[in-house]
């Protein structure tokens, strides 16, 4: 069974790589350059096309006064007003098993998956550490994964989490409690059930969250911030960012001020849930840039999505296909060069029961890498969950 980067946003509202039912057809449409360059058609493409009825907010922007950094390696932070090391030590997480895969090639090793406070016979999926690795942002559905997968229906297996709207995604939060997951539903889901969310990604200080709002299967950027220590609901994204197509994936550089995403959209139309590309748009001057191509690296594999920068910014890591990952697809990461990205390598292969992963995360420190994967259960049975593994 061949892994595609589909867009589980076509089906319910969230993302991952997953087994895809044979179509018996391959409907990709034109190809593209593999240069990583913009086109002038591409580079102001995407101004004033969100939605007709999203409620974009030009108030709703990162907050870039949240943290100072100075020379030696400190950062004042924003409830205190006093100075710590940083990177700081990420706390060990409370883990489950052992897993039989996947393989890394270099950085880390020993994965497991997370305990049953955090996976279920549910759907947890979008998983995202924070930077100082205290807090793990995941998004979750009731719905059976295999059953749909495989049998192309909805049925509910998994556990009414407190909270929970409906049987859809909703973005949760799992903090580090002593050797326990602290789990909690987020505001910024809609009450609206027919509004799931995922695909989250978190500022430094977890001021600023980038997020999906998923409309009849079509992903757009939402950006939501803390009030009082609290998450208030979010508003579309300004900036041409969210079109017509469907954009998934986001996530923010370390001071909320740079947005990474993926999307199928190309002047003139949208490309196809299986050929997206990596966008990146910045907040100057009070507004979001038009989106442009990522250059270098990240966008010559055949296909790519689920970006995440590391909180320093010298390393972009996505999941991609190309002829160099020995399966359907691997993670890969390539070394900031310049003004864009170097060389791509491969990180993580899927191997053993793991079957497909991505949407990784890592702590500041570099100690602890958090993926989202598939796993093969047995005959016509799979099950997507989120893992960690530990620098060696």
């Amino acid at each position: 069974m061949r892994l595609l980067p589909v867009s589980l946003s076509l089906l319910l509202g969230a993302t991952a790589c997953v087994p895809t039912l044979p179509t018996g057809s391959d409907a990709r449409g034109n190809q593209d350059s593999d240069s990583g360059t913009q086109s002038q058609a591409d580079t102001g493409m995407m101004q004033n096309q969100m939605d007709a009825g999203m409620q974009a907010d030009s108030s709703v922007t990162p907050d870039s006064g949240q943290q100072t950094m100075s020379d030696s390696g400190t950062m004042m932070t924003p409830d205190s007003g006093t100075m710590m090391n940083w990177p700081p030590a990420a706390p060990r997480p409370p883990m489950g098993t052992a897993l039989n895969g996947p393989t890394f090639r270099t950085g880390w090793q020993n994965p497991h998956t997370l305990p049953d406070s955090i996976n279920t016979v549910g759907w947890e999926d979008s998983s995202f550490i924070s930077a100082d690795g205290t807090t793990l942002y995941f998004g979750y559905s009731r719905l059976d994964f295999s059953v749909l997968v495989f049998e192309g229906r909805l049925e509910v297996q998994g556990p009414e989490r407190p909270g929970h709207r409906g049987i859809e995604f909703d973005i949760y939060t799992g903090t580090i409690n002593g050797n326990q997951w602290q789990v909690e539903n987020l505001a910024v889901n809609a009450n609206d059930m027919n509004f799931p969310e995922a695909a989250q990604g978190v500022d430094r200080n977890q001021e600023t969250m980038a997020y999906i709002r998923f409309t009849d299967g079509i992903g757009d950027v939402y950006i939501a911030r803390k009030n009082g220590g609290q998450w208030m609901p979010g508003q579309a994204i300004q900036g041409g960012v969210n079109t017509n197509c469907s954009e998934d994936n986001p996530t923010l550089s370390a001071d909320g001020n740079t947005l990474w995403f993926d999307s199928d959209y190309e002047a003139g139309g949208c490309r196809g849930k299986d050929r997206r590309r990596l966008f990146v748009s910045r907040y100057q001057n009070g507004n979001w840039s038009a989106p442009e191509l990522v250059p270098g690296g990240p966008n010559t594999t055949d296909q790519r999505w689920q970006p995440f920068v590391t909180d320093d910014g010298q390393w972009f890591y996505w999941n991609g296909e190309a002829s160099d990952c020995p399966a359907d697809a691997c993670i890969y990461r390539a070394p900031k060069s310049g003004n864009g990205w170097g060389n791509r390598e491969v990180v993580v292969v899927p191997s053993g029961d793991v079957v497909g992963l991505g949407e990784v995360s890592i702590t500041a420190d570099g100690k602890y890498f958090y993926f989202t994967y598939v796993s093969s259960e047995g005959p016509m049975r799979i099950q997507l969950n989120i893992g960690v593994a530990e620098a060696r």
